[in-house]
């Protein structure tokens, strides 16, 4: 008597034979990079080989080498921040300093597996693209919450993702501290809200649907209003403004175009002079006393990276230079850079070269990207003030045109400093903090373990 063929039971166990040689590919290049590469130096044709299908990162492991960087090459060193600017007792307490311990190494553990897994899969971004294009053959286009490749086309063939609707209440209590902090310490501050690139005026079939990073944006500024504290909404001038929306943004990124920037830059500084009687030059950030270098085709962003070229076109990105002199004293520690020049020192022109658009970032080429801390002292006459900038990724490009505004601008990103921003308010003293986030980063729990966390004011 023939045996009935399961084929459930085959299809499970070829999905799960599938899984564990992925597993086993992904264990095999990390150890050969991280222990046979990196720690014993080996470079022979089992290394080479264990890298098929990704040389670009084996080639880049091969130059980490020769110029025995850190840091997954990039020159970033670590920094003890805390050192420098250490926690009062009080603010260092966390609910359960042992639990801490425990989530923060869980945590890590969880995003050095994740971060790996795109470079260390064979063939990974063809096997997405491959699956982004079943999902149009069979017509899912439905994106879910938090999903690593969420990314969805819109009609205008901008791409994006989508945030689900959260409590904001403790972001906004976290703000209201820091708020009453700077009070204390005798120091303006204003929360500044950035867009996303969902409009809850021009996307309504979007957003309060599928999208609620407007709500939750919404929400957070209504609970800070109503506690006193300073808010200015960028999201309001653009709309005031009738420009399109979606045409602000990169098309295959979450960012703002460097012009936006620009733009955003010349509004803040209005902003402040009319909020706070200063006299900023506003004309520094005119588009017009701006030469524009465009790089075509160069830019491939994050929702592209996620849609892959399967299905996603590289775009063009533009540096500027300021037809008129600056003169500004740039430093960055954690990258050991301390240069006196233009504005064009500030560019990171290594990210302009054109090489693999999955791990090339051109947009980092704006003030060398996410960093812990920047100083920006302009040496040009201006504004006798000092800004804190405390930003994520959005101010890259606009953090250095709102710098030829003031004499000093020090910028400050909370996921990379993981020093007391009291304490730094404290010892540096500067006119003004300036907040600015996108919708995208409210959430609703913060975590103060490991004092990277965007809401971790303390």
């Amino acid at each position: 008597m023939k045996r009935k063929i399961d084929a459930k039971k085959i299809c499970m166990t070829g999905c799960l034979a599938v899984l564990g040689l992925f597993m086993l590919m992904i264990m095999l290049q990390m150890f050969t990079r991280f222990v046979l590469i990196r720690k014993l130096g080996m470079d022979n044709e089992f290394t080479r080989t264990v890298f098929a299908g990704n040389q670009w990162l084996y080639e880049d492991e091969m130059e980490r080498r020769e110029k025995n960087g850190t840091a997954e090459g990039d020159g970033e060193i670590e920094i003890d921040w805390e050192a420098y600017y250490p926690f009062s007792e009080e603010s260092a307490k966390v609910k359960d300093p042992a639990f801490a311990r425990y989530e923060g190494l869980v945590d890590s553990v969880e995003e050095k597996i994740q971060n790996n897994t795109d470079v260390n899969l064979l063939y990974y971004n063809k096997i997405v693209g491959y699956s982004k294009r079943y999902t149009d053959l069979i017509g899912w286009g439905l994106v879910t919450y938090d999903d690593t490749n969420g990314v969805k086309e819109l009609s205008d063939g901008h791409w994006t993702d989508f945030h689900e609707k959260v409590d904001t209440r403790e972001d906004a209590r976290a703000v209201i501290r820091l708020d009453r902090y700077c009070k204390d310490e005798d120091i303006r501050f204003l929360y500044i809200q950035a867009p996303h690139k969902i409009c809850k005026y021009e996307d309504k079939e979007i957003s309060g649907t599928f999208d609620h990073t407007n709500q939750n944006a919404d929400d957070l500024l209504k609970a800070l209003s109503d506690m006193g504290v300073s808010t200015y909404d960028l999201r309001e001038e653009i709309h005031k403004e009738g420009v399109d929306h979606h045409g602000l943004f990169f098309k295959t990124d979450h960012h703002w175009l460097p012009t936006t920037g620009l733009w955003a830059a010349g509004k803040i500084m209005d902003h402040l002079n009319g909020a706070y009687g200063w006299h900023m030059d506003t004309s520094l950030a005119d588009i017009e006393d701006f030469r524009v270098v465009n790089y075509p085709g160069l830019f491939l962003g994050s929702h592209g990276r996620k849609a892959t070229l399967e299905r996603a076109e590289p775009e063009d990105i533009a540096l500027l230079y300021p037809r008129f002199a600056t003169d500004l004293h740039y430093t960055i520690p954690s990258k050991e850079i301390d240069q006196r020049g233009d504005l064009s020192i500030t560019y990171d022109m290594s990210q302009m070269e054109k090489g693999d658009y999955y791990h090339k970032n051109a947009y980092a080429a704006y003030g060398h990207g996410d960093r812990p801390l920047i100083d920006i002292e302009n040496m040009a006459e201006t504004e006798d003030k000092k800004i804190l900038l405390v930003r994520d990724s959005f101010s890259d490009c606009m953090a250095t045109f709102l710098a030829l505004g003031v004499r000093q601008t020090d910028v400050i990103d909370l996921r990379h400093f993981t020093g007391s921003l009291e304490t730094y308010i404290h010892m540096t003293e500067p006119d003004v903090v300036l907040l600015m986030y996108t919708p995208s980063q409210i959430g609703e729990e913060i975590d103060l373990s490991g004092h990277r966390d965007l809401f971790d004011f303390r």
